[in-house]
Formats: C-alpha cells, sequence, structure tokens
C-alpha cells in the first residue's frame, strides 16, 4: 500500500476537522454541557479533549528536528500504513484491556468533571488547533514524516506521519461517538 502525500493527509486531517465542526455546529447550544450519561464526558468535554490532544500533538510537530532527535531519536522501523497504525492502535487498547488495566487518558487532555465550555470559545480553539495542525504538517517534507518521532502515551514513539495518522481516526472515533450518543432524537 502507497503512503499517503502530505497534501493527501492535510486534505484527510481538514475534511475531519470541518466534520467536527459541522456536526458541533448543527447541535443546540443548550445541549453543550448536557450530561447525557453518568460518568461520560458531555459533547462539549469530547470537543475540549480534541482540542487538548490536538494541541499537544501540535507543539510536538513544532519542535526543531534536531530536538525531536535528540528527545526521542529517529523511526529505526518500517513506517505503518494508516491500517497498520490503526490495527496497532486496537491492539494495544486490546491488550490493556485484556489485563485488567483501565485505560484512561492522560489528566492534561480530560475535562474536568462538571465543567462547563462555551461552543463559540471552544469551536474557535478547534479551528484554530486544526489550522495549526495543517501548517505544521505542511513544514515538514515527504521524507521527514517517516522519520522523525513524537510520543504518544499508550503506543509510544509514531513517526509524525504516524501521529498524523493517529489524529485522524481518533477524531472520527470521537465523531462517531457523537453521533450515536449526542444527537437529540427529532
Amino acid at each position: 500500500m502507497s503512503v499517503p502525500t502530505k497534501l493527501n493527509l492535510i486534505n484527510d486531517v481538514q475534511s475531519v476537522f470541518e466534520e467536527i465542526t459541522d456536526w458541533y455546529s448543527s447541535q443546540e447550544d443548550v445541549d453543550f454541557n448536557k450530561v447525557v450519561k453518568k460518568d461520560k464526558w458531555t459533547a462539549a468535554g469530547h470537543l475540549y479533549h480534541l482540542v487538548k490532544t490536538t494541541s499537544a500533538i501540535n507543539k510536538g510537530m513544532q519542535m526543531p528536528k534536531i530536538v525531536l532527535k535528540s528527545l526521542f531519536g529517529k523511526c529505526n522501523r518500517v513506517e505503518r500504513t494508516f491500517m497498520e497504525q490503526h490495527t496497532h492502535y486496537l491492539n494495544t487498547l486490546g491488550a490493556i484491556v485484556d489485563s485488567g488495566k483501565v485505560v484512561t487518558p492522560p489528566s492534561n487532555v480530560v475535562p474536568e468533571e462538571g465543567r462547563a465550555f462555551k461552543v463559540d470559545s471552544l469551536l474557535k480553539r478547534w479551528k484554530k488547533g486544526g489550522d495549526d495542525f495543517c501548517y505544521h504538517l505542511q513544514s515538514w517534507s515527504e521524507e521527514d514524516l517517516g522519520i522523525y518521532l513524537v510520543p504518544h502515551p499508550l503506543m509510544g514513539k509514531l513517526a509524525l506521519r504516524e501521529i498524523t495518522y493517529f489524529t485522524i481516526f481518533h477524531t472520527n472515533h470521537h465523531l462517531d461517538n457523537l453521533k450515536e450518543n449526542y444527537t437529540p432524537v427529532s
């Protein structure tokens, strides 16, 4: 399977970010902070989580090559395809679940329970995060996307292209969850 070009990746990132924006824009503001299921995030909580994870990835993607190399080394394995990366993520989660451990995102990307958010403010941060992500992605060469690494809290070190794949399917995962659980029934 061929590796998608940087332009393909940018288009895919822009597309999924727009889908999230469109979904939230089509919802009633009054439902944004509404608890739908006990002990589950609100729709606002999902967006906050996506904003924070995108921000963390943006920080890694804007680091100079020399810093990334000194902190995380260079990729010393064959770069994963989108599907291989997705399978790796699902297998990692499955192994953790099978071990009986509870998987929770790092606390710095989890919304505080009971916190209320303003939809316009959070959507503005989401759009900026997506624009920044595409800007940073554009600044890397095709070759370097497969060489330089950033850390992921569950999957370890990922090549920049792989963390881009992760961003796409992680965002889609939350969008699917939102569509299934948070869209009001007409």
